[in-house]
């Protein structure tokens, strides 16, 4: 026989119709997915309740993002964004201020091995975000210094509270990881922050 303390809690986690738990209950936890296809407009501005999302980048066409402003109750907001559909037109995540900097780094990695004789710097490079200026990231796989291949992803996550209007003190907000696939073959990824 169990213990009671056991029998007690038994089928709290995802339990459907119980009134007497004492705690919230995750029931179908999805992650919601933003297209840029189902968005007619060319630009949005994520806000803080769509923390977590995925966002697809899966239209040829330009796309200008916004993140929104982080308050010290919204530290912890995260988005990933994912390049699924090939295109050579600039889509861009900004900061909501421009103090409000991106930190951390993308590792850059070629979309194809390139043919014997092609002129090549290296296969891989890591490109740091320049945390006295950089507010704006660019997904476009043909920018000369870019990236932004199909299979691309970066996740952007609040670390500290940013500024709440412009031309505020320089803050390093947006934490930057991921990966992104170019097909410049000299690609130094020095074009993706700016």
């Amino acid at each position: 026989m169990r213990a009671d303390s056991i029998n007690v809690n038994s089928g709290k986690f995802g339990a459907v119709d119980r009134t007497d738990l004492p705690s919230p209950i995750i029931r179908d936890y999805r992650q919601e997915v933003i297209r840029q296809s189902d968005d007619t407009d060319t630009a949005i501005t994520l806000t803080v309740a769509q923390s977590g999302a995925l966002v697809l980048f899966d239209e040829d066409e330009a796309y200008a993002i916004t993140l929104p402003a982080v308050t010290k109750d919204d530290i912890g907001i995260t988005y990933t964004f994912m390049e699924t559909i090939a295109s050579n037109t600039d889509r861009t995540v900004n900061t909501a201020y421009d103090n409000d900097y991106f930190v951390g780094s993308l590792v850059v990695l070629p979309s194809a091995v390139w043919a014997s004789g092609t002129a090549q710097d290296g296969l891989a490079t890591n490109t740091i975000a320049n945390a006295a200026n950089d507010v704006q990231l660019t997904f476009d796989d043909n920018l000369g210094n870019g990236a932004g291949g199909v299979g691309s992803i970066v996740k952007l996550t609040g670390v500290v509270t940013g500024n709440t209007g412009a031309g505020g003190g320089a803050k390093l907000v947006w934490a930057v990881t991921g990966q992104m696939f170019t097909a410049d073959p000299n690609s130094d990824g020095t074009a993706i922050f700016t």
